[in-house]
């Protein structure tokens, strides 16, 4: 099975405050990410991470533990691979890819960190949908060029990856009109 998650931001003590996010401590947050990813993904399962997996460093004065990324990677059953996020270019996460084309069902998705319409990684509009991440609990569903763009965030997903399952019957629930769309 495939799932996709992103923004999780491992190690951030900031991130919790921002999105008020209901961990006690980074530590609390951490333990609570590796436990929701390891009861939804088995070691057969694949985990697309679309962007800011960890986050440390003093930017914007944010605290943080300073883990590498693999070390979070450890504890978890399945297979990881990485889409950079904007705070994943100094954070040693070991990935280059910016998006890529991806089948999600019968239909083919464009996944990448940001929204599709943001100027500096425009999406291409060949697609069924968009996966992104970046806007942690802004909006869950938007749409662009008349496809739907579903932010696979954990800050609008229970904290848990969402599985192409998932993502089917809400492209289902959105074709017939009953899914709300800010």
């Amino acid at each position: 099975m495939l799932y996709f998650t992103a923004d999780i931001h491992f190690g951030s003590t900031n991130i919790i405050e921002y999105c008020k996010r209901p961990f006690k401590s980074a530590e609390h947050m951490i333990d609570r990410f590796i436990n929701n990813i390891n009861e939804r993904c088995k070691p057969d399962d694949d985990l697309i991470s679309v962007g800011d997996w960890v986050l440390y460093g003093k930017e914007r004065g944010v605290e943080s533990l300073r883990i590498k990324p693999i070390e979070y990677e450890k504890r978890i059953n399945c297979k990881v691979t990485h889409i950079l996020g904007n705070h994943d270019l100094n954070n040693g996460v070991k990935g280059f890819i910016k998006g890529a084309y991806m089948k999600v069902g019968k239909k083919t998705a464009w996944v990448q960190h940001y929204p599709p319409w943001y100027d500096d990684y425009k999406a291409p509009t060949d697609v069924d949908l968009y996966l992104c991440g970046h806007v942690h609990n802004n909006w869950k569903f938007r749409t662009y060029a008349d496809k739907i763009v579903i932010n696979v965030g954990v800050d609008v997903n229970q904290m848990r990856p969402v599985s192409v399952q998932q993502i089917v019957q809400w492209l289902d629930k959105f074709k017939q009109g009953k899914l709300e769309i800010k």
